[in-house]
């Protein structure tokens, strides 16, 4: 929220010409929250309800989420390790992480089959010149991609690759592959 008046143009700018232009159907809605009295907890709660919600009187479903600022994210705490993630303000069908309250951590729910339901992206820096440095690459890039296509060589160890390859991580592979190309 504190950041917000000073990125309010570049913020409104990137979500309607840059993701409702991408995605069919869809409002990006900003949200501005303070960080100093709310906790990711919360923010699930938020996003949850959006989720399966909707927006008041708008019949909608939530599709992804940028977060833009230092944005307090879900610690986990999972097999004796304690580490922040994105994934429970992405999971809200079957989740694999719920947040226990006498913990203080959002804890394995028994469900090691839990997925983001969302898109998720986080951009962060430490200053509102950043922002607008960023968000004015982007409308360069989005006015002219080819500008931005250098020659470049792509560098694969096959032998490697091989040796180390995982049948079960195919599809990662094959999308890898289509990423590159």
């Amino acid at each position: 929220k504190d950041l917000y008046p000073s990125i309010q143009s570049d913020v409104e700018r990137y979500t309607t010409s840059y993701i409702q232009a991408r995605q069919a159907d869809t409002k990006a809605i900003v949200l501005p929250i303070n960080i100093k009295n709310i906790s990711a907890p919360d923010i699930v709660k938020i996003l949850e309800n959006i989720y399966f919600d909707g927006i008041q009187d708008v019949p909608s479903k939530l599709a992804g989420i940028v977060l833009i600022g230092n944005i307090p994210l879900p610690v986990v705490q999972d097999n004796g390790f304690v580490y922040p993630s994105i994934y429970p303000y992405v999971d809200f069908e079957e989740q694999q992480f719920i947040y226990d309250q006498t913990k203080n951590f959002f804890v394995p729910n028994d469900n090691p089959n839990g997925q983001a339901e969302i898109r998720h992206g986080i951009i962060n820096f430490t200053g509102a010149a950043q922002y607008t440095k960023y968000f004015q690459k982007l409308k360069n890039y989005n006015s002219d991609p080819q500008s931005f296509i250098d020659t470049q060589i792509w560098y694969d160890d096959f032998i490697g690759n091989k040796k180390y390859f995982i049948a079960e991580n195919t599809n990662f592979y094959i999308n890898k592959q289509i990423f590159a190309e």
